[in-house]
Order: C-alpha cells, then structure tokens, then sequence
C-alpha cells in the first residue's frame, strides 16, 4: 500500500510541476498598450519588445519596408513567412509586434515576429 502512495504523490507531483512548466511559457506582449512610431523612433531601446497598429505602406527592398501609424514612419523587417498568407496593401491595417533594432547611425528599425491584419 505504501508503494502506491509513494506512486500517487510523485505522479501528482510531476503533473502540478508540468502545468507550471505551461503557465511559464506565457509571455506578456502588450507592454501595457501599443507603443507608437514616434516613441520607438526617440526612446526605442534595442531588443525592446513593442506592439504598433498602423498600415506597411510600401517595399523599400527584400524584407524592408516602412510602417506608418498616426505619429510617423518607421523601416521594419519582416520576413515571408511572419507574413502567413495574409494579404496586406497599403490600406491594410495591421498590428506588428517585434523588437526595436537600434542602429549606430540612423533610425531606429523593428524586427517583425508577428503582424496581424486588424481590418
């Protein structure tokens, strides 16, 4: 019988130590709200998480493009497959959330990881 309790516990054990495991991997996105093109451009860190709505208004080159919201334009990198088959135009609201890439000489930038179509 004690054989059995000893097997009850360490089971109940490992099962509450794999569900914590799960509620670790919840990463707070949001920041405490969207952050704006005005504000990654002046207090942007570099590998800052931040989430903009606005609109990919065009293709500079490869995976480059500029993002506008309603305080400015900023250049972002996102790669194909962040895209996921969603069709996006310049008309196309869209939120994005990646990290701030701060450069030596210029801009700031945002490294793409996710980007949903809003409307």
């Amino acid at each position: 019988m004690q054989k059995w309790k000893f097997v009850a516990i360490t089971s109940a054990a490992l099962l509450s130590f794999g569900m914590g495991a799960a509620q670790a991997q919840f990463v707070e996105t949001t920041g405490g709200g969207l952050a704006t093109v005005k504000s990654v451009l002046k207090d942007g860190k570099d590998d800052q998480w931040v989430v903009l709505e606005g609109k990919v208004i065009e293709r500079i080159k490869g995976d480059d493009y500029r993002f506008r919201d309603a305080t400015g334009v900023i250049e972002v990198d996102i790669d194909n497959e962040v895209f996921k088959g969603q069709k996006v135009t310049p008309d196309t609201v869209v939120r994005i959330e990646g990290e701030v890439d701060s450069e030596l000489v210029g801009d700031n930038k945002i490294d793409v990881e996710r980007l949903v179509v809003v409307k």
